[in-house]
């Protein structure tokens, strides 16, 4: 009864113990967590966010054409397709290429004197880091508006701008696949997505726009580059047939009216002359017209569709 009497006061004395040491760390517990709260209430209201500016779109290789009926007439007209083809994979090497990244930075600000360029420059502070540089030190803005027109020192800036981008991971774009089957492996969708995130709102929408833009611009120029320059040509000589076409009309009327009272049938020889040759011309211009409408028909199918499906919009997403 004695030994059950002493562990009921030792462990009596130990929650006494318990208590008292609660009571004095209880402080120690609340100035803790208020301090945890300040600071983080301060780092979030002095981080700067980032604006995320999304951009989907599809893409449409049109290649129908093969299969209407006109394709065997433009065959023979050499008007068929450039052989050059829409895939995922292209469009994600060309993204981060400075021949349309590049471009893409080149891109005025609501039309002001600035830049996109001269803009992540400021946003990168990269200035400050020129200074060793002989050929940047007295680098101020991007002059040229095209990537191929670049002077030495604005080449550089550009494939500078663009290691930066690449390496900070705020540009992701990707493919997106449909979903594998036990009968089907994943396959492309047609449908692109563009993501960009910046300190600046404005940056972040018009960067994704322009990227889009410029894709899509040489996109359309390459696939069609051979047909466009097809259709330019049978449009020409359309024209100038045309041209000479009604030359030989007007000519021949007047040789008409000059030989309707003339017995003699030699000073008639000349009008028969330009007659048959008024009439070739009308035949070659029929032939060129068909050729040209075939060409157009061509072109207007092989240009491939790139379709907006969600663009950035005002105000844009923050990120903390």
């Amino acid at each position: 009864m004695e030994n059950k009497n002493l562990d009921f006061q030792t462990v009596k004395k130990y929650y006494k113990e318990y208590i008292s040491f609660l009571k004095k760390v209880k402080l120690y517990f609340i100035l803790a967590s208020l301090l945890g709260g300040i600071l983080g209430v301060i780092i979030v209201k002095t981080s700067t966010p980032k604006y995320n500016a999304h951009l989907t779109f599809l893409v449409n290789d049109a290649k129908g054409i093969s299969q209407n009926p006109l394709a065997a007439l433009a065959s023979q007209y050499g008007a068929m397709s450039s052989g050059i083809s829409l895939s995922d994979e292209r469009i994600m090497f060309l993204i981060p290429s400075k021949k349309i990244l590049g471009q893409s930075l080149l891109t005025k600000l609501n039309e002001q004197d600035l830049t996109l360029a001269d803009k992540f420059i400021e946003i990168f502070e990269l200035k400050k880091n020129w200074g060793k540089d002989t050929c940047l030190v007295k680098f101020s803005k991007f002059e040229n508006l095209k990537i191929e027109n670049l002077n030495y020192a604005e080449n550089k800036v550009i494939d500078i701008l663009i290691r930066v981008i690449l390496k900070s991971k705020d540009l992701q774009f990707e493919s997106i696949k449909k979903k594998s089957t036990s009968l089907v492996s994943q396959t492309t969708s047609g449908i692109i997505s563009i993501e960009f995130k910046s300190v600046d709102e404005i940056v972040s929408k018009v960067f994704v726009e322009s990227i889009y833009n410029n894709l899509n611009e040489f996109y359309t120029q390459t696939i069609t580059q051979s047909l466009k320059s097809n259709l330019d040509m049978v449009t020409k000589r359309a024209d100038s047939t045309k041209r000479i076409m009604l030359l030989k009309e007007f000519e021949t009327a007047d040789e008409l009216d000059i030989t309707n009272n003339v017995i003699k049938y030699k000073a008639k020889v000349n009008a028969g002359r330009l007659r048959k040759d008024a009439e070739m011309l009308n035949l070659l211009y029929s032939e060129l017209i068909k050729n040209k409408e075939i060409a157009k028909f061509n072109y207007d199918q092989e240009k491939p569709v790139f379709q907006v499906i969600d663009g950035p919009t005002f105000p844009l997403e923050e990120l903390n």
